[in-house]
């Protein structure tokens, strides 16, 4: 990972606001640009097609909303509970996190 990206996502998940939803950890980190990252652990989902799913649709919930969120840096930790949702569900709950994190600013 280049040290451009590293450094904010570093400085986001110990200096930023940090919320809990039931499926993910959310950081957020003021800033001048949007940008996201979404850390799926190998550890966790042991397939990359999970993990690459998950990445997906948290990516596209924040596409979805971004003119409604503040600008800055978000680094989302996802946890092991949304692979037990069904895929067809799966961005309704996700959806359902990031209007939650925009309520908490």
């Amino acid at each position: 990972m280049p040290k451009s990206i590293f450094w904010p996502i570093k400085r986001a998940m110990s200096d930023g606001i940090v919320t809990r939803a039931s499926f993910s950890k959310f950081c957020f980190l003021s800033g001048a640009v949007n940008h996201l990252s979404v850390i799926c652990s190998k550890k966790i989902f042991k397939k990359a097609v999970d993990r690459n799913r998950i990445q997906r649709v948290y990516k596209a919930c924040f596409t979805d909303l971004i003119t409604a969120l503040p600008t800055g840096t978000y680094v989302v930790v996802v946890k092991r509970g949304v692979t037990q949702i069904n895929w067809g569900d799966q961005y309704k709950e996700v959806r359902n996190e990031w209007l939650s994190l925009i309520q908490a600013f």
